[in-house]
């Protein structure tokens, strides 16, 4: 009756696992449903990637935030996305987020870790930014127009690793990895909550977006998603 009862435990265990694990992979983005779109961010449909997500759609709102509804174990967690920067000018720019943050936390800037892509100024750097202080920076080439790069950001054993590249080939070598405590950064939460934000509390203290002013008006950064997954099942 002893190993039976180990043998129950065990299975229940293992099924209270697998329960629990989260595989998202939002292909063309339409599952709009499973994603919770503020501020500006939209979907639109283009001929060459089918539904796409669009933080920044119009100069009247250049702040997009857009989070996934399913939420992921703290202590091990992988994603993968893949956007392109569609409009840009040569004045001052902003740069977009990818945030991993607490359930509870409304606001960005704290119980959060966010992977800033940051072309402000033409900076082009990726830095891992801890409840608003960077916490590690790497250059990165600059972001043309129309051009597609894919991102992967792991978390496991402690260890957060971004990889970013041009191509749908996952690198081998981590652009950038550091030690962090996912779970302490994000309030003690055993769960995190994943997306996406640009312009707003990404690099302007006031959380404002600085337009470039061209020839013909104001133009602001446009950011699109256009594929994303993720998960907490090794």
């Amino acid at each position: 009756m002893r190993y039976i009862n180990k043998l129950v435990f065990f299975v229940a265990l293992a099924a209270s696992h697998w329960l629990s694990a989260t595989v998202t992979t939002l292909a063309d983005l339409s599952e709009t449903n499973r994603l919770a779109l503020l501020d500006s961010a939209r979907t639109i449909n283009t001929a060459a990637e089918g539904v796409v997500l669009q933080l920044t759609p119009t100069a009247e709102n250049p702040s997009g935030r857009a989070f996934g509804h399913l939420t992921v174990n703290s202590s091990g967690l992988s994603t993968f996305f893949k956007f392109r920067r569609t409009q840009f000018g040569n004045g001052e720019v902003k740069g977009l987020a990818f945030v991993i943050k607490s359930p509870d936390s409304p606001d960005q800037s704290g119980k959060s870790l966010k992977l800033e892509i940051d072309t402000q100024n033409h900076a082009n750097a990726v830095t891992i930014n801890i409840n608003g202080k960077t916490n590690a920076s790497a250059p990165i080439p600059a972001f043309e127009n129309n051009n597609t790069w894919y991102v992967w950001v792991d978390y496991e054993g402690g260890k957060l690793e971004v990889r970013i590249h041009a191509t749908g080939e996952r690198p081998s070598d981590y652009l950038l990895r550091r030690s962090v405590n996912l779970s302490d950064i994000l309030g003690g939460s055993l769960q995190a909550s994943l997306g996406f934000i640009t312009g707003t509390g990404i690099t302007d203290e006031n959380n404002e977006v600085s337009p470039i002013e061209s020839d013909t008006g104001t133009v602001f950064d446009h950011y699109d998603i256009l594929r994303w997954s993720y998960r907490d099942e090794w």
